[in-house]
């Protein structure tokens, strides 16, 4: 993730004509950004404060890209707290989570359509802002580490045919905490329960 984010940084300065010495500072803040974001851990307030150290960064090291992704998100996280009810109160860890999930599916879509339509300009872009709003996220779990949570969950339900596939998918969405790829979870819950 760092060297991706790193090269990344670095051709779009270069590409704007920036001095050697900007570069330097850019990559220092991306570095110290990219570490601390790994570092933490993603609570409500987490993602907000992440938010929020990013878009100084992006601001400092003038990388535009990084900042409208991160407006974008901010936005999102807005309209769901007006949505909710309450603009003022800041969403649950896992509404946020979600939010930010949306924008990268939404970051997924036009990326679709842009390939259709040969953007690649556009694809790299999206693709860009996709990294940045997936650094504020928690790592996603893996095949092996979802593997014991779903044989435990199917044995409680007594899940035995696809019958039970929406209980089981809704119990393992509540107990990984949003954190396994849909994609992969219905894949395995299928196999399981065939």
């Amino acid at each position: 993730m760092q060297a991706e984010t790193l090269i990344f940084y670095e051709k779009s300065l270069k590409s704007r004509g920036k001095t050697e010495q900007s570069m330097t500072l850019a990559r220092d803040l991306v570095l110290a950004l990219v570490s601390r974001i790994g570092k933490m851990t993603v609570d409500m307030s987490t993602i907000y404060d992440q938010i929020t150290a990013g878009m100084k960064a992006a601001m400092l090291g003038k990388d535009q890209l990084t900042l409208g992704a991160l407006r974008s998100v901010k936005a999102a996280l807005q309209n769901a707290q007006v949505a909710k009810g309450n603009a003022r109160e800041q969403l649950s860890e896992n509404e946020a989570q979600n939010v930010v999930r949306k924008q990268i599916k939404q970051r997924e879509d036009a990326i679709a359509m842009y390939e259709k339509a040969a953007r690649p300009e556009l694809v790299e872009k999206e693709q860009a802002e996709m990294r940045v709003l997936a650094a504020l996220l928690p790592a996603e779990m893996s095949e092996a580490e979802i593997v014991p949570v779903l044989e435990a969950v199917i044995a409680e339900l007594g899940a035995t045919s696809k019958k039970d596939m929406g209980r089981v998918m809704k119990e393992m969405q509540a107990r990984t905490e949003g954190r396994a790829p849909g994609k992969l979870l219905s894949q395995l819950v299928g196999s399981r329960l065939a």
